[in-house]
């Protein structure tokens, strides 16, 4: 069972994830800002963090680089999700130490890609 951690200012999508990811079978873990995430992934240890491009209180880019600079989460699979698609966005997702990037709303089918790609390849 992976552990998720999910980081959005939408309270709709936070509820949406949780559902597909308990439904799938894994501990959903969902916050609506970056300290509280930063908080709940050091005491949680996640196996993924699906965050939301555009947040409240900071980016999620700027929410990736930050978790970066953290050993422990060096290498733990951060993925970027916006409901909005450039190639730029992309790019920028990934220039920030992000994992992946996909676009949103994220459905069952993209959750069971995540996981499959990102923790069943370290499990």
């Amino acid at each position: 069972m992976a552990k998720l951690l999910f980081l959005d200012d939408d309270v709709l999508t936070l509820q949406l994830m949780e559902k597909i990811a308990s439904r799938l079978g894994h501990e959903a873990i969902t916050c609506d800002s970056a300290d509280d995430a930063l908080h709940l992934a050091v005491t949680r240890h996640p196996d993924i963090i699906l965050i939301d491009l555009s947040l409240k209180d900071m980016s999620g880019l700027s929410f990736v680089r930050n978790l970066r600079r953290i050993p422990e989460f060096e290498t733990l699979p951060m993925i970027i999700a916006s409901a909005g698609s450039t190639l730029q966005d992309e790019m920028d997702a990934l220039d920030s130490g992000a994992t992946g990037y996909v676009l949103k709303p994220v459905g069952p089918d993209t959750m069971i890609r995540i996981i499959n790609q990102y923790y069943q390849a370290e499990h």
